[in-house]
């Protein structure tokens, strides 16, 4: 798989918020603070045979950056999910991702209101 077609699965919510889905709630999908173990790092891995790494600035992927490239930011989402999936150490579920993913919603509502 290219990185062109990582990013472009990548950049929509909704392909992380499926993958999220097909687990069980209370199921580790990540932890925080951990580059390379991370619910986006995980979900990446698990669905392009890749290794990446994440923080809310950048994803590299095999050692290459896939976000930001040609100064196109990382999505904003995304950016959102980790900052907030990186608020406390733990181990992340499932079931506390899609919560983190509504929190996010719920703020860029909020926001346009």
């Amino acid at each position: 798989m290219c990185l062109e077609d990582i990013r472009e699965k990548l950049i929509t919510k909704e392909n992380f918020e499926q993958w999220l889905k097909t687990k069980a709630p209370t199921e580790i999908v990540g932890l925080s603070f951990v580059a390379d173990a991370c619910p986006i790092a995980n979900y990446l891995r698990e669905n392009f045979d890749v290794e990446p790494m994440v923080d809310s600035d950048e994803v590299w992927i095999d050692y290459k950056v896939v976000f930001p490239e040609d100064s196109n930011d990382i999505p904003a989402w995304m950016s959102s999910f980790i900052e907030m999936n990186d608020e406390r150490l733990s181990q992340r579920s499932a079931g506390g991702a899609l919560v983190i993913l509504n929190c996010i919603e719920e703020k860029d509502i909020n926001e346009r209101d």
